[in-house]
């Protein structure tokens, strides 16, 4: 009776700890941005100013807003890393028709929001 005590409680536990994870990774965050340059999502061009950056766990969007519209979205792969980001950051690459957008951290998350390929767009 003991040992099936035991085992009870460490099956118990296991579900706590994968249902905190599940948790974790559903996050959806957002955070308000400014983009001292135009720069490029996908092939859509954000012009520099005040932005809402979302990311939708869900969907696995991230989507810029402006104004409570939504200006450009894309689909974005989830990576994870070893530590939490001490601070929100962007990552860019730089090609002949400016900086692209490829990536996006959250402060205090450990996932990495790789941006894939377009998918929606205000202007449509």
């Amino acid at each position: 009776m003991k040992k099936f005590g035991s085992n009870f409680l460490m099956a118990l536990m296991f579900c706590v700890a994968v249902a905190a994870v599940s948790l974790v990774q559903a996050k959806d965050r957002r955070k308000t941005v400014t983009f001292t340059e135009d720069i490029l999502v996908n092939s859509k061009i954000v012009k520099k100013g005040l932005y809402e950056v979302k990311f939708d766990s869900e969907t696995s969007q991230v989507m810029i807003l402006q104004d409570g519209d939504v200006v450009v979205a894309a689909k974005a792969e989830v990576q994870m890393t070893d530590k939490k980001a001490p601070f929100s950051s962007a990552r860019f690459s730089t090609t002949d028709r400016g900086k692209v957008l490829t990536g996006i951290t959250f402060a205090g998350d450990k996932r990495l929001i790789v941006i894939s390929e377009l998918t929606e767009s205000g202007d449509e």
